[in-house]
């Protein structure tokens, strides 16, 4: 995946945030899978206590506006959590320099989807 994609409408619980977090367990172990391209860009708006939960879990990686976790789920991709006008949203980010799907661009994404709301 190359650009950001919402996978949820609405607001995840913690309970549905593990749902997505698990959504591609059965897809096979192929390069797409362990590329992390398989979650790279994925983006969903979650409560506060989700990501209250995750920060807690292990210690974050922090960035600008949001942090991700220090466990990989393959190659360069991560968890990260952001906040967004008092609203926070979770999502796989890649954390390689330069790369297009990173915390930041993601964070930005979504303050431009939620512009106008």
């Amino acid at each position: 995946m190359n650009q950001f994609t919402r996978i949820h409408e609405g607001v995840a619980n913690l309970s549905k945030t593990f749902e997505l977090l698990n959504r591609h367990k059965d897809a096979p172990f192929d390069q797409v899978r362990l590329s992390g391209d398989l979650y790279a860009g994925e983006w969903w708006e979650c409560t506060e206590e989700a990501s209250d939960y995750f920060l807690e879990v292990l210690p974050p990686i922090y960035f600008p506006g949001g942090f991700a976790m220090c466990e990989f789920t393959t190659a360069d991709v991560t968890l990260c959590f952001v906040q967004v006008n008092r609203r926070n949203f979770a999502g796989y980010c890649r954390m390689s320099r330069n790369n297009p799907l990173r915390p930041e661009q993601m964070r930005d994404h979504i303050a431009a989807a939620f512009s106008n709301a």
